[in-house]
């Protein structure tokens, strides 16, 4: 798992975590973590969405599970066939949850410019198995 805070070092809140699931081969997931319990997150959401082009996922399906009893976490998957542009051409990321009034968006943006090494090693276990 390769995770980045963009809001606090010392807080998880908005952190995101990209990680691979050794049985979905193939595939990323991208997470956004979320102060609270898994219902009313779930609730709140109406769509999450993935902007780091050359990759854009609008409106994909989501998740929410509890990760422990302070945060929730947000997931996406990122299909195969987005993951290498995603990997080894993104520069920018924009991770954004659409809310139910009278709820904010909820985002988290971040540069990705020189991570992509890192990326490819974080990823390159789950992936080539």
């Amino acid at each position: 798992m390769a995770f980045l805070r963009p809001a606090y070092d010392h807080l998880c809140e908005l952190q995101l975590d990209v990680w691979c699931d050794e049985t979905r081969a193939g595939s990323l997931f991208l997470s956004m973590e979320i102060q609270g319990s898994t219902e009313p997150i779930q609730d709140m959401i109406l769509s999450a969405s993935l902007y780091a082009p050359p990759v854009a996922i609008k409106e994909a399906p989501f998740w929410v599970d509890q990760l422990d009893e302070t945060y929730s976490r947000v997931t996406i998957e990122i299909e195969p066939q987005a993951v290498l542009p995603f990997l080894t051409k993104a520069n920018k990321l924009s991770f954004e949850l659409a809310t139910e009034p009278p709820y904010q968006p909820i985002f988290a943006r971040t540069s990705l410019a020189g991570s992509q090494k890192a990326l490819l090693f974080a990823a390159n276990n789950c992936l080539n198995k």
